[in-house]
């Protein structure tokens, strides 16, 4: 075998090691509004939510990886029944969390048939310094210590609140798109010009009054500039572009999140 081919089957083994590995915790970014859940004729209730690398030494998670809340993570889901009744559930009980894009956002995602039939509407929020783990693999050859996990939940995670949950631009902007891209379309055939309204008049026509000004306005340059692209774009849904803009600017901040913490 020659020094090159020995080198690359020494990698490939590596990273076939690291794939059996847990991919790396999760920051769920703190809720301004209550993102509401979007039903689909399956009956499949769901909402995206933005997420960010609480360690970076550790693999992201692929798409459909199953993640769970860690202790003392506070999540609502709250059903609004006909009549106006309201009734608020354990969210990290009852709902399900699957690796959406890369390590920014997540999807929250339940069978309609665990709601109340006469449901007119359920909204999710997420408390403050809420935290992700990935769901135990069969084969692992590296899961996540006691020792990571208290410090995903703690320390870790408490650096991240001032760039990730407290209301500043780039974060309110990002708890925007994901509410836009929870009510779009994922196929170009089924989008529409309808459909971009929609996710308008759902996310940044009314974006409430916990958003900074600043956050909205960036907002609402990204779901301009994805709406320009996509006009001049061939078979790009517009869900596709703002999931594009999220991931981007999640890692921008996740970046800085990193460069703080000199590495974890």
């Amino acid at each position: 075998m020659t020094r090159s081919a020995l080198i690359a089957g020494l990698a490939l083994a590596a990273l076939a090691a690291q794939a059996q590995a847990a991919p790396q915790p999760l920051g769920l970014v703190q809720t301004i509004e209550p993102a509401p859940l979007t039903c689909d004729a399956k009956g499949r209730c769901t909402a995206v939510l933005a997420t960010f690398c609480l360690q970076q030494s550790r693999l992201p998670p692929g798409p459909g990886d199953q993640y769970v809340v860690a202790p003392g993570t506070e999540l609502r889901l709250t059903v609004t029944r006909a009549g106006g009744a309201s009734e608020t559930l354990d969210g990290g009980a009852m709902l399900n969390f699957v690796s959406y894009v890369g390590f920014s956002s997540i999807t929250v995602e339940i069978d309609r048939a665990k709601l109340a039939g006469d449901m007119t509407e359920a909204v999710v929020e997420v408390g403050p310094l809420a935290t992700l783990l990935p769901v135990a693999r069969p084969i692992d050859d590296k899961p996540l210590t006691t020792d990571e996990i208290a410090l995903a939940t703690g320390a870790w995670r408490k650096q991240a609140e001032e760039l990730f949950d407290k209301p500043n631009p780039r974060s309110d902007a990002n708890r925007l798109i994901t509410r836009a891209i929870g009510v779009l379309p994922e196929g170009y055939g089924e989008d529409s010009v309808a459909g971009h309204e929609a996710a308008w008049t759902a996310a940044l026509a009314s974006p409430g009054r916990g958003f900074t000004e600043g956050g909205v306005a960036l907002g609402r340059k990204m779901f301009a500039a994805c709406k320009n692209t996509v006009a001049q774009s061939i078979k790009w849904p517009l869900r596709k572009c703002l999931e594009n803009r999220l991931d981007e600017q999640q890692r921008e901040i996740n970046q800085e999140y990193w460069d703080q913490q000199g590495g974890v």
